[in-house]
């Protein structure tokens, strides 16, 4: 089971090369080998023919042993270190989804968080009462807005600590968490450490924090997925 998590995660372009190459091969010594040459020097050709096609085999078995060997290796100690901190991502969402939904009263999850759901629920949300975290700083509660700064910069940081090590991980979990990371409720919440609005709900956010959650939980699906591949 190594060995095969080992080949398929090799370059593809080798190990169609190596695959074709050993098809050749085969072909070569079990069924050209067997009949005349159909022209002058074939038989010359054939071997020359051979010897590239075992070249190419015996190439591979040295990048795949000696050079993504240790790659592999090196990309499967860091998984659970990336895992870690990109289930974090996901994990940050869910705590604002049910912290809306408990302080709106009603029952908003990431499975519903459509646009509609999130904007009836920040409509019983006044942005400077009380939200569910106490501010080290102050000893008091944040209100909405430090709440939702508060966790988008947790959010960054994990999402940093992932990027890091971004020769180890794959290039879609990166698409998902540079999306997450540029996100149109990360932008703009950030100009609320420095602005006070007037609104007496936070419904204007709903868009922006709707489309974070669906990209949370398209984080959340592709880290489930490769849990299973990883197994």
């Amino acid at each position: 089971m190594h060995l095969v998590r080992l080949i398929k995660s090799a370059s593809r372009e080798a190990n169609f090369i190596v695959l074709v190459s050993i098809l050749l091969l085969a072909i070569k010594v079990f069924l050209l080998d067997r009949i005349p040459a159909f022209f002058s020097g074939g038989f010359e050709m054939g071997i020359i023919m051979e010897d590239i096609f075992a070249s190419v085999v015996a190439s591979y078995l040295f990048y795949l042993f000696v050079i993504h060997l240790k790659e592999f290796s090196d990309k499967e100690t860091i998984q659970p270190y990336i895992h870690k901190h990109s289930l974090r991502v996901v994990g940050y969402c869910f705590t604002q989804v049910k912290a809306i939904g408990i302080a709106a009263g009603d029952n908003v999850s990431m499975a519903n968080a459509s646009v509609d759901a999130i904007t009836e629920a920040l409509k019983k949300i006044a942005p400077y009462s009380n939200a569910p975290i106490i501010m080290a700083a102050t000893k008091k509660y944040a209100n909405w807005f430090e709440y939702f700064i508060y966790y988008s910069e947790r959010t960054k940081e994990s999402i940093r600590r992932v990027l890091i090590q971004l020769p180890y991980a794959d290039a879609k979990l990166v698409s998902l968490l540079t999306s997450i990371d540029d996100c149109a409720h990360f932008h703009n919440i950030n100009y609320m450490r420095s602005i006070k609005v007037n609104d007496m709900n936070l419904a204007n956010w709903a868009p922006n924090f709707s489309e974070y959650c669906k990209l949370c939980e398209q984080l959340h699906s592709y880290l489930k997925a490769d849990s299973g591949k990883m197994k």
